[in-house]
């Protein structure tokens, strides 16, 4: 098996240390729990994925080769066969152990519909809800057999297929994940699709029951249905001993129009024994056997795609994940007074066990050895005392999250919520016209329900509520009650089902509502069920009630219990985000005890690195994490519901603070283009924030910063489909990656910038091809495009050239990435010309000046630092602190602003005096003032911010303003209903950073003319060579070395900037200014 771009990973904590079995693997699963394995000795072992080793091994069922093992959707279930023809189910069990739960030697001799079955199992196949499984072996007769435990084996119906005789054999059989489909691969080559709902074959190709029987001339050993909802969902991969995997359109097949492949993936040497598409649509993997040593087996991924795992017969199985960069920034204060800080900057991967254990302490420990100049060993621990501070950010909850690895949990929540709240979830449909949908799997393996209950008094449609609520003595938490509710509907009773009616006790929440008490949670009974989950294995618990948001009382009860028990992490949705809607509560609350563990176990390596005083903070040295809303935090508040969009919201701090300039007054886009996807925000003054976003089909209720991605990026790949040029959203990814990446790849848009001539391919790294030591190959780009365009004229009777095909599916993929800038302006009702384009990003700085244009913006920053801009964004940063709390008023009711001030000074003062805590004089913490706030009657709030005025509490402008903003309307004659009060405290890490790029650019024009620019000297040397540009074609265009520009110099376009770690094309009528830390260009 070929691996480019990805790390073997066969290690524990970089330790030489392999799965070391006497027994090929000849079967994998990758489930929640961990990896299984199926042995050629019939052992079945689970692997720790974290951990890398072997966690459990069964010898006690079959006693010879495992030759199919498949999972329920649900991965609850999974199925084994030998080729004795022995079948056994396995459940998980306690401590994550597999425990089998029925078996049958043998499913022999049974009638169906008056026919014996004749023949062993040899290949096996679960359905995905996990009720029956289809058995096939000699003879290729297919046959459904009970999986329930107690009928286990029982044969119930044979699947209609008369063209089978004694000399086809089954040799392997493959559920899709809906499970209305079911595919047989065979010794002859053949394929055949039985529709499960009807029970029915596809398919009949003239008088035979065979499909896609063209396809392959040897054994079809091998077969993958994809994961639906990605760009792979309607497509069937086979893979055979011919050594070619064909893809086959699974909708062709549905609606009996053909079963032909629509392309064929090759490469092999030897037979192809597994394929499987992975999670993400973008990534297939495959297996061989090579003829000169012992093949892989098995191969499994994992969602997305970032992680996939293979076994063979050597024994071993082998962990591979993406080896991604790490950066590291290091910034080194002078002992000089007035002189600049140093930088260093540490590119290196996010994963090299063979080297180091891990990455940002490894890039910590090359920093410290170029600022002291002392070597430091890796396996010494690292000492603080020569650091100030460290900041990180993360992409490990992220990961998680979207791989579907993290933390085995249960889910504690009302009674009579069991199957329903976070299933049901809030019905959202992401595709509304697909008919097959997929539901998200929920993140919880069990819930356990507590018999409590709350309600809030009184409804609201009462017209009359005001007159009819209840009153309190006070705003006291415990004030008792003055005046019972009067109105039409009373409160439900507190006794038991058919007793006469006990009125509930009524107590005042924390949001001021009337909250009745209908029954209170058992104390004996929740500790039992807790301690029934600890002796299971469940080390995270994930606490959710009823109108806990302003009631959490029983919520902390619980915690409190389990807290005494011993679970090291317990998340209760009251204090994750104590907020109306318990859908998103619930969704936020098992994202956070599904990812903080995986994040906790990440960190706890992190410190291992260095001495124990950084992590109590006993040394002085501050260690800061970058959360999803663009603030760092420290250690003990950083959870995984915070982490999600850690990664890049370090990119969007820095692009905001280093470009937006607040007397020029001008918003920014950050502008952040990569290899498969591009990232765009905006930034006005304010961080624009959302407090509620849906990742992976999981709903987050936790405040984030507003990043839209479009798919589109450097491995985008081409088509031209119906007549159109068409770009992504399939990517190339690094492997194979673009053709001019010298491993066969599609064409991509790499591909169009290097033959169109905006990339110096004499100035690029060699790292391509096989052995990564060569260049770009811009003649295999060539005959790609040379192809591509015979084909379009032949199509379309034009005759286009190579370039302007190039260059149309550039324009193509321009206009892709300024969809998303649309969105974030003019839809929003801001005029997209009045901004600055901040660029930053890999591949941004090629795209740059053509992205402006389209807009219509004069401006485009590209930052010195825009190729880790996210590393220093986070040393640009500010700690922040925030608190929330619920509350239920109607703006411009009595005494109603009194209230909302109160409830924010308290809130205020609880902020600032952690701040404090944290090492922050007051006179550096800002404290910002938000409502959330809607019109009666709608469930869209907005959390509004209370302008900057101390005095200033007209927040009904602000709402209204900011909501015709946001949809266009206003509705007059709605009342407006205050949900929360939220501060946002901010501890300032530096009284000024310097002039930005756009006033450093004024205040030079004003100083010395906007001619006084100079061009730059290098400009004269520069070799040149022909670009290719829309409405001029091929223009003479200079090759210029950014460290050959000094600052206040100028180069005109056309013109090409590069670097060690980007390219910036300055297009005709463009001139780029050098600026001390930045490529200011101007669009004309």
């Amino acid at each position: 098996m070929s691996l480019q771009y990805l790390e073997e990973w066969e290690v524990a904590h970089g330790m030489s240390t392999k799965l070391i079995a006497d027994e090929a693997v000849w079967q994998l699963a990758w489930t929640r729990h961990g990896i299984v394995a199926a042995r050629a000795s019939g052992e079945v072992n689970v692997i720790d994925v974290h951990e890398a080793q072997i966690r459990q091994k069964n010898h006690t069922v079959h006693d010879i080769g495992i030759v199919s093992l498949s999972c329920s959707a649900n991965e609850a279930l999974l199925l084994t066969n030998s080729m004795d023809g022995r079948i056994a189910l396995w459940q998980w069990g306690e401590e994550r152990a597999l425990q089998v739960v029925a078996q049958t030697h043998s499913v022999r001799d049974q009638q169906v519909d008056g026919e014996p079955v004749r023949v062993e199992a040899w290949t096996t196949a679960l359905h995905p809800d996990g009720a029956v499984f289809a058995a096939a072996g000699e003879g290729a007769s297919v046959v459904l057999y009970s999986a329930a435990p107690e009928s286990f084996g029982q044969a119930l119906e044979r699947l209609p297929c008369d063209a089978l005789d004694a000399n086809t054999y089954a040799l392997t059989l493959q559920f899709n994940r809906e499970g209305d489909l079911l595919a047989m691969g065979t010794n002859t080559g053949s394929v055949y699709i039985w529709d499960m709902t009807s029970h029915t074959l596809l398919l009949s190709i003239s008088g035979t029951c065979a499909l896609l029987t063209a396809e392959h001339a040897e054994p079809v050993r091998t077969l993958s249905f994809a994961v639906p909802h990605t760009s792979f969902a309607d497509h069937l991969f086979v893979g055979s001993d011919d050594r070619t995997t064909t893809v086959h359109d699974v909708q062709a097949i549905r609606r009996q129009f053909h079963g032909h492949a629509i392309t064929a993936l090759q490469g092999h040497k030897g037979w192809t024994l597994d394929v499987q598409a992975g999670g993400d649509g973008r990534i297939v993997a495959t297996c061989e056997a090579p003829t000169s040593q012992a093949p892989d087996i098995s191969t499994r991924l994992l969602a997305p795609g970032t992680r996939f795992v293979v076994g063979g017969d050597d024994g071993v199985v082998r962990l591979y994940r993406n080896a991604g960069a790490n950066n590291c920034l290091g910034r080194i204060p002078s002992k000089e007074p007035g002189v600049p800080p140093r930088d260093i900057v540490i590119k290196l991967l996010s994963r090299d066990p063979n080297n180091y254990a891990d990455a940002p302490t490894e890039g910590i420990r090359r920093i410290l050895e170029q600022a002291t100049g002392r070597t430091i060993p890796r396996s010494q621990t690292i000492s603080t005392e020569d650091i100030e501070y460290i900041r990180l950010s993360t992409t490990v909850a992220t990961n998680a999250l979207l791989e579907r690895n993290g933390e085995r949990h249960a889910l504690i929540t009302t009674k009579g919520f069991r199957k329903d709240i976070v299933k049901i979830g809030n019905q959202a449909r992401p595709a509304i016209f697909d008919l097959a949908i997929h539901k998200p799997d929920v993140l919880y393996d069990q819930v356990v329900e507590i018999d409590e209950r709350v309600t809030l008094v009184g409804y609201t449609s009462d017209p009359q509520a005001s007159e009819h609520a209840v009153q309190f003595s006070s705003t006291d938490r415990d004030a008792h009650v003055v005046k019972p509710y009067t109105g039409r509907d009373r409160p439900p009773s507190a006794g038991a089902p058919g007793a006469p009616y006990v009125a509930p006790d009524v107590v005042r929440g924390v949001s001021g509502d009337a909250v009745a008490i209908l029954r209170r949670p058992d104390e004996a009974q929740v500790r039992c069920e807790l301690e029934s989950l600890y002796a299971q294995g469940y080390r995270s618990l994930a606490i959710v009630f009823l109108f806990s948001y302003t009631y959490p009382e029983h919520e902390q009860m619980v915690k409190r219990i389990a807290q005494e028990i011993g679970f090291p992490s317990i998340s209760v949705s009251s204090d994750l985000m104590p907020m109306i809607k318990m859908v998103p509560r619930a969704t936020s609350a098992t994202a956070d005890a599904y990812l903080t563990p995986v994040l906790q176990a990440y960190l706890n390596g992190f410190f291992r690195g260095f001495d124990a005083s950084l992590r109590d903070g006993s040394a002085g040295t501050r260690v800061e994490f970058m959360m999803s809303d663009g603030g760092l935090t420290s250690v003990e508040h950083f959870t995984g519901l915070k982490s999600i969009l850690s990664g890049p919201a370090g990119g969007v701090v820095g692009m905001a603070l280093t470009t937006y300039d607040k007397q020029d007054g001008r918003p920014c886009i950050g502008f952040d283009m990569g290899g498969t996807s591009t990232d765009v925000s905006r930034y006005a003054g304010q961080y624009e924030r959302v407090m509620e976003t849906t990742i992976d089909g999981v709903t987050i209720q936790s405040p984030q910063l507003d990043v839209n991605t479009v798919a589109s990026g450097g491995s985008s790949r081409l088509f031209f489909r119906n007549g159109l040029f068409v770009v992504g959203p399939e990517s190339a990814s690094a492997h194979p990656g673009p053709t001019c990446y010298r491993k066969g790849g599609p064409l991509a848009i790499t591909d169009a910038n290097l033959v169109t001539g905006r990339l110096a391919t004499d100035m690029f790294p060699r790292i391509f091809g096989p052995n990564e030591d060569q260049g770009l190959d811009i003649d295999a780009s060539l005959r790609a495009f040379e192809a591509l365009t015979a084909q379009i004229n032949a199509e379309t009777q034009r005759t286009l050239t190579v370039d302007e095909v190039a260059h149309g599916f550039l324009r193509v993929a321009n206009e892709a990435m300024c969809r998303p800038i649309r969105s974030l302006t003019q839809a929003r009702g801001f005029s997209t010309s009045k901004h600055v384009l901040a660029c930053f990003g890999g591949a941004g700085g090629q795209h740059a000046c053509a992205i402006a244009r389209a807009l219509g913006i004069q401006t485009v920053v590209v930052h010195t630092y825009s190729s880790i801009l996210s590393a220093y964004g986070m040393a640009l940063a500010d700690r922040v602190f925030e608190a929330q709390a619920p509350c239920s008023e109607t703006w411009g009711a009595a005494s109603a602003l009194e209230r909302l001030q109160m409830r924010a000074h308290e809130l205020k003062q609880h902020a600032v005096e952690e701040l404090i805590r944290q090492g922050f004089p007051l006179a550096r913490i800002h404290v910002d003032v938000y409502l959330n706030m809607r019109y009666d009657g709608t469930d869209t709030a907005l959390m509004t911010l209370k302008p900057a005025a101390q005095d200033d509490w007209d927040m009904q402008r602000v709402f209204v303003d900011t909501y015709r903003q946001e949809f266009g309307f206003v509705l007059k004659d709605r009342a407006i209903l205050v949900d929360d009060v939220r501060v946002r405290a901010t501890g300032r890490t530096f009284d000024t950073l310097g002039p930005s790029v756009l006033r450093e650019h004024a205040e030079q024009c004003a100083q010395h003319g906007y001619q006084a620019f100079p061009v730059a000297p290098a400009l004269a040397e520069a070799p040149r060579r022909p670009v290719y540009f829309d409405g001029c074609g091929r223009r003479p265009t200079a090759i210029v070395r950014l460290k050959d520009v000094a600052p206040m110099h100028h180069v005109p376009g056309p013109a090409i900037l590069i670097d060690e770690t980007q390219t910036i094309l300055i297009e005709p009528r463009c001139e780029a200014r050098m600026l001390t830390d930045a490529v200011l260009i101007d669009i004309q």
